[in-house]
């Protein structure tokens, strides 16, 4: 139920395609249960969290320039593989946060 609740959430404010947000609902789903509890707090609230912090970066600063499914995914790498993702994020493009509409 969590799932749906975030795909739904995901759908709406990136203008995707039910299939690609539960895609990437269910990877969200599988991190860790402090980023999966940030996400599920977004979903609910509308709100990006403060929490958790993971290497300087936390939901609400990564979301002035990603998507909320970007901020959750860049989470989870910051964790994994904490120098990749840093490298990723500096060479990040600028806003991404604004809604696209998905070309299939």
């Amino acid at each position: 139920m969590d799932v749906e609740l975030l795909t739904g959430k995901l759908a709406a404010a990136q203008g995707l395609k039910a299939a690609h947000a539960g895609r990437l609902a269910q990877k969200i789903s599988e991190a860790d249960d402090d980023i999966w509890a940030a996400a599920l707090q977004w979903a609910v609230t509308g709100q990006m969290p403060t929490e958790p912090v993971i290497e300087g970066q936390d939901p609400a600063r990564l979301h002035g320039r990603m998507n909320p499914s970007q901020v959750f995914t860049a989470l989870m790498g910051l964790r994994s593989d904490p120098e990749r993702a840093r490298s990723a994020l500096r060479h990040f493009p600028g806003d991404l946060s604004r809604p696209r509409k998905e070309a299939d």
